[in-house]
């Protein structure tokens, strides 16, 4: 698993501007709150039983909470949500994998 990951930042790193302000939190058992200044996303990271502890679903990364509910999310802001989301569970030690279901699949 650290390999993929190794990959994926090694991938989304290239381009992304990381001095951004985020946060992340859980927000119950299969979510988590993705905040950028006044921008909220909900993501959905299944719980799993087993080496995979999580299961990053990218179609939850969509579209902002309101008000920004309007505001479509670029892939290119998609693939920084989904490395931010990544090094969060990496640093946590949490085992995850990814399952890539947005909108161009």
């Amino acid at each position: 698993m650290k390999i993929i990951f190794n990959r994926i930042i090694s991938i989304f790193r290239r381009g992304i501007n990381h001095d951004r302000l985020i946060s992340i939190r859980a927000n119950g058992r299969d979510t988590f709150l993705y905040s950028e200044g006044d921008h909220r996303l909900t993501i959905y990271a299944e719980l799993l039983m087993g080496n995979i502890e999580r299961r990053i679903y990218t179609a939850s990364i969509r579209n902002w909470a309101k008000p920004f509910k309007q505001e479509n999310i670029t892939e290119v802001k998609r693939k920084e949500i989904l490395l931010s989301i990544c090094e969060y569970f990496n640093n946590r030690n949490i085992t995850f994998d990814i399952i890539d279901d947005g909108p161009n699949n």
